[in-house]
């Protein structure tokens, strides 16, 4: 028999490293648990601590008496951009102006705190065995790009004045500061979660979701303006463009999931989580030096989906030798219903004047993900951890916008964790290797576009504590 288990097991661990080659990255948010985190995010198959109600809620059941635990991740975020912006020539200007972009983005902290409490159910065992209230951050990425930082070299080389091949003197000029990029979408989620064994070997679960989000875009541009003042004497003027989005709104939604114990070594588990669409209310405001950009501040409302995600996985308990757990998922995510940001602004774009539109369009493809973990105890009081996922990128190279983490990643983790009897502490360091997106220039309405290697990456240290009662 543990032959036959050794080769199963091995058969996963083959056919989930194998694509990690062809998948290496994407659209990454810091997972729930800094134990399931150190196993690279493989968990819905073990289940056993309190990032089940974000994995697979039956696995609570798993847990005994009362425990509270609080956490914390860190996602430190910085990512580059090399390569070259480009204007189409106008009337004026029958030639194009290049100007170079190599910069990197601020280093951004994104938080990510919980707290998780569970319980028996006493006298109410007959509808669950265990209860559980929790409250935690579903998702927190972006980026903040520094206008001044990423546009220094594209400006002074635009400034500088042409002789066109026809002998036509243009004399260029900057007006305004060179615009901020920045995105941040949050969502924390208070979690009320109830599972219960129906024999031995089976539990399920249900983990409801109350999602508070937060959007937070900042957008921009240039619009160019060109005269002439005498023959073969023209004079090509740049002027920058700001919008900046503020909004927040509730969602709502559920995971369900179900675990099977095959024996006392193999669980194999499944969980679905349906979309949580939120529904957000704020402003967004438009500011530039020209007066036709500057629109200013107008109320908005948009919609925004953490989209539908389905797990399965295995955890292989004395796998190769007595004290070594073994686990590995597969992970679908729904980006594609993530087509686009539903707005409605209490504003009209002026006629003309569609670059002031903010980014709508996303094209985003689903994603299936590949996880992969390993737990060793080193004594009865501590073990250490590993992990491995692929996440491919959730667009297409032409569709890749800078401001938004899109790319491929590849992912590796490392956790220690340290157990008494009353309580646990767990910490996990996470890295997130960006796969280098490398977009060719597509020229958009008014003849702007930027073309070069883009590159993400993200460190993620994390820890928690848990305390049984």
């Amino acid at each position: 028999m543990r032959l036959n288990h050794n080769v199963l097991a091995w058969s996963i661990v083959v056919l989930i490293i194998s694509p990690t080659f062809a998948l290496a990255g994407g659209l990454y948010v810091p997972g729930v648990g800094v134990r399931s985190s150190a196993m690279g995010g493989a968990f819905v198959g073990l289940a056993d601590d309190y990032s089940a109600v974000h994995w697979n809620p039956a696995g609570i059941s798993q847990i005994r008496g009362f425990e509270v635990t609080v956490s914390g991740h860190d996602g430190i975020a910085l990512a580059s951009r090399t390569g070259t912006m480009e204007f189409d020539g106008t009337a004026y200007d029958p030639g194009t102006v290049d100007g170079t972009i190599e910069a990197t983005s601020d280093a951004t902290h994104f938080f990510a705190p919980g707290i998780y409490m569970y319980m028996d159910t006493g006298p109410l065992s007959v509808v669950a065995d265990k209860f559980g209230i929790c409250a935690y951050t579903l998702a927190d990425f972006g980026t903040v790009w520094d206008g001044e930082k990423l546009y220094d070299d594209f400006i002074s080389e635009y400034e500088l004045d042409t002789i066109t091949p026809g002998g036509q003197h243009i004399e260029r000029s900057v007006f305004g500061d060179p615009p901020d990029f920045a995105s941040r979408i949050t969502g924390y989620v208070l979690s009320p979660v109830l599972a219960k064994r129906l024999t031995d070997d089976m539990s399920i679960g249900i983990s409801g979701h109350m999602v508070y989000g937060d959007f937070h875009f900042l957008d921009g541009g240039w619009y160019e303006e060109s005269f002439e003042h005498a023959p073969d004497e023209f004079e090509s003027k740049l002027f920058s463009f700001q919008s900046e989005e503020n909004l927040t709104g509730w969602g709502y939604g559920a995971t369900i999931g179900v675990l099977y114990d095959v024996d006392s070594q193999i669980s194999i588990g499944a969980a679905v989580r349906t979309p949580l669409t939120v529904s957000l209310d704020g402003d967004i405001e438009f500011s530039s030096v020209l007066d036709t950009l500057a629109l200013g501040k107008h109320g908005e409302e948009m919609e925004f989906t953490f989209p539908m995600w389905a797990g399965v996985g295995l955890a292989y308990r004395g796998f190769l030798f007595d004290s070594l757990t073994m686990t590995a998922d597969v992970h679908w995510t729904q980006w594609s219903e993530v087509s686009e940001f539903t707005r409605v602004m209490a504003v009209e774009i002026p006629e003309g004047q569609e670059m002031l539109t903010p980014l709508t369009t996303l094209n985003w493809d689903d994603t299936i993900e590949f996880h992969l973990g390993f737990e060793t105890k080193l004594s009865r009081a501590a073990a250490l951890r590993f992990g491995y996922a692929s996440i491919p990128a959730t667009v297409a190279t032409e569709d890749y916008s800078f401001v938004l983490p899109q790319g491929a990643h590849s992912i590796v983790s490392f956790g220690f964790g340290y157990r008494q009897d009353r309580w646990t502490a767990d910490v996990t360091l996470a890295y997130m290797m960006g796969q280098a997106v490398t977009k060719a220039a597509t020229t958009g309405e008014l003849g702007d576009s930027s073309q070069g290697k883009n590159l993400h990456d993200e460190i993620v240290p994390s820890l928690s504590f848990t305390y049984l009662f």
